[in-house]
C-alpha cells in the first residue's frame, strides 16, 4: 500500500537491506510476518536470552534504574534469583551497577 501511495521508492528493497545488515552484524536472520499487519522480529547478539527472568529485568530497567529489591517486588522473585540474574546480565555487559552499598541501583549499560 505504501508503495502505491508513493511513500516507498522501490518494492522490497528495505526488507532486503534489513536482512543483509542483520546477517552482516552477526545478529542472525530476521523474521518477517504479515497477517493484516507487517511485523519484523530482529534477533540481537546483545540480548542472547529467551523470554524469561532476564528479559523481564531488562524490560524494567529500560524504564529507569532500580534497586535489586524493587526488581524482586515487581517481578515476584526471590533475592537469590534476582542476584543470580543480575550477575549474569552484568557479566554479559548488559547491566551495570550505579552507586554502592544498600542504595545500589542497576541500569542498562547502553
Amino acid at each position: 500500500m505504501l508503495y502505491y501511495l508513493g511513500y516507498v521508492e522501490k518494492w522490497g528493497v528495505g526488507t532486503l537491506m534489513v536482512w543483509e545488515e542483520c546477517m552482516k552484524n552477526g545478529n542472525g536472520e530476521p523474521t518477517f510476518e504479515s497477517n493484516g499487519s507487517f511485523k519484523v522480529i530482529l534477533k540481537s547478539k546483545f540480548f542472547p536470552f529467551e523470554e524469561g527472568t532476564e528479559e523481564k529485568i531488562v524490560k524494567r530497567l529500560r524504564r529507569k534504574p532500580m534497586t535489586r529489591r524493587e526488581l524482586e517486588k515487581l517481578l515476584g522473585i526471590r533475592e537469590s534469583t534476582a542476584k543470580k540474574y543480575l550477575g549474569i546480565l552484568q557479566a554479559k555487559g548488559i547491566v551495570r551497577k550505579i552507586g554502592r552499598g544498600k542504595k545500589v541501583k542497576y541500569a542498562l549499560s547502553f
